[in-house]
């Protein structure tokens, strides 16, 4: 049986997947949404919710955006 958090957390992804693919908002809204509401909810801290801003692929992929 999934606890509560794990409930809280399929849901979330369900409602993030159907805002993706109905396209209910712009995907980068809803990332940015994601990231803020995530940690607000206690499934995950501040510092794991921003962890993957600090790998190198994902300054090189802002690095291109800012180059295009």
């Amino acid at each position: 049986m999934l606890s509560a958090q794990e409930w809280i957390l399929v849901v979330f992804i369900a409602v993030t997947l159907v805002i993706i693919v109905f396209d209910l908002l712009r995907p980068d809204l809803t990332a940015i949404l994601v990231l803020a509401i995530l940690p607000l909810t206690g499934l995950v801290t501040f510092e794991e919710a921003l962890s993957g801003f600090s790998r190198s692929v994902v300054i090189t992929i802002i690095g291109l955006f800012v180059i295009t």
